[in-house]
């Protein structure tokens, strides 16, 4: 690596995409200005040919790529790896079935060189098998710099994953932490905000997150097949917040609230509606009434909002809780759901 510390660190957890690696690499590697990258590489166990690229281009690219092999441990494993070993000045987050916009990536490091800012906000767009999505950085934003309580003023929703960019010291040294395996974005995407005091934003279209995998995680089955580890994220998400929010300022509560909100009612939903076919087994039935005793006891304000959620009128949250009933099975009522 060279003397002069990396403008940033692009972490790039690795598994089962030997299709997407190449692609995702060489969005990186060939720009005007690579040797500001420090590139971790992380291979969390991929039984498939990814190693063996991801060793050609760590020979090919020793100046900003960092190769790193670990078992597997689970997305989330991987980036707390790379938090710990990042050394640019800057930290972000680039999954190996994604890219950058070569171009935009050359802009990004122009922009980060006149940066402190704790948080870094960047355009992206979504890929989608019949089109494309952009969510840009409104033009009156491009290149300010706001403290936090203005960036979250009017904000209904955090940004996602892919326009995030952290100070790397403000993540190492308030320790920030994700869950191992699935579904950690959403930790990330928010326990920093908890200690953020400042917001830059640039609109250069820079990460090109690609949704048309079959295997996403987001697909239906995937959510099912790991709707544990969609309630420990969430679970983890309100022990933070009753930890580090109680007293932060007020539109970060909000916020965080809202977003709190959001996740445990899809929570709920992953084990009561028939979509996900986990509402008659027992075992499941018992992991969601531990999930809601928790809940409850770090957070029973937000859970108690959680539980006026409704669908067609009715608040099937409560309703299960109170009386054991799911009405989401009734579906010849509900087959909308």
């Amino acid at each position: 690596m060279n003397e002069i510390k990396p403008l940033l660190t692009i972490a790039i957890p690795v598994y089962n995409t030997e299709k997407y690696l190449t692609r995702c690499l060489e969005s990186l590697v060939n720009i005007q200005q690579a040797e500001k990258l420090d590139i971790v590489l992380i291979n969390d166990g991929s039984p498939d040919h990814s190693d063996e690229i991801a060793s050609n281009f760590a020979r090919l690219y020793p100046h900003c790529l960092r190769y790193i092999r670990k078992d597997n441990g689970g997305w989330g494993s991987s980036i707390n790896l790379a938090i710990e070993k990042a050394v640019g000045k800057y930290f972000k987050i680039l999954d190996s079935d994604d890219y950058y916009q070569s171009k935009e990536l050359d802009d990004f490091l122009s922009f980060l060189a006149s940066q402190d800012s704790d948080l870094v906000l960047t355009s992206m767009t979504e890929i989608h098998s019949n089109g494309q999505k952009h969510f840009p950085i409104p033009e009156e934003r491009d290149k300010r710099v706001l403290p936090l309580e203005n960036h979250l003023e009017g904000m209904q929703h955090n940004y996602p994953l892919g326009m995030t960019t952290y100070r790397t010291a403000l993540l190492q040294e308030n320790k920030i932490r994700v869950s191992d395996r699935y579904y950690a974005d959403l930790e990330f995407n928010l326990k920093p905000l908890a200690y953020t005091c400042t917001v830059a934003y640039r609109s250069c279209n820079l990460y090109q997150y690609d949704k048309t995998r079959e295997e996403a995680s987001t697909s239906t089955r995937s959510y099912a097949i790991h709707r544990a580890n969609f309630l420990q994220v969430v679970q983890g998400l309100a022990q933070h917040y009753a930890a580090q929010l109680a007293r932060a300022p007020q539109r970060l509560c909000k916020l965080y609230k809202r977003e709190l909100i959001t996740l445990a009612q899809f929570g709920y939903n992953l084990y009561l509606s028939p979509t996900y076919a986990f509402s008659d087994i027992p075992v499941h039935m018992e992991e969601l009434r531990r999930f809601d005793a928790e809940l409850f006891n770090l957070v029973p304000d937000i859970a108690r909002d959680i539980y006026k959620s409704k669908k067609k009128g009715i608040p099937y949250i409560l309703i299960w809780k109170r009386l054991g009933i799911n009405i989401l099975n009734f579906r010849k009522l509900w087959t909308s759901f």
